[in-house]
């Protein structure tokens, strides 16, 4: 299943971004061993869940 996820790429973000707001710890853990760490751009990535994360904290601040 990973394999076929990998391809996708950026285009994960949003769908990781959901998962991690979870508490589902084990698949949390799944995602981050799993899956971002085998992404060919995962500094790219992290960098844009970090932006999207922010952007989130702005909107509910204004």
């Amino acid at each position: 299943m990973e394999n076929i996820l990998l391809r996708f790429d950026e285009e994960l973000i949003p769908h990781i971004h959901k998962v991690l707001q979870t508490n589902d710890g084990q698949w949390k853990y799944f995602l981050l061993e799993g899956l971002v760490n085998r992404l060919p751009n995962s500094n790219l990535i992290q960098q844009k869940m970090k932006n999207l994360k922010n952007w989130e904290t702005q909107q509910l601040i204004y």
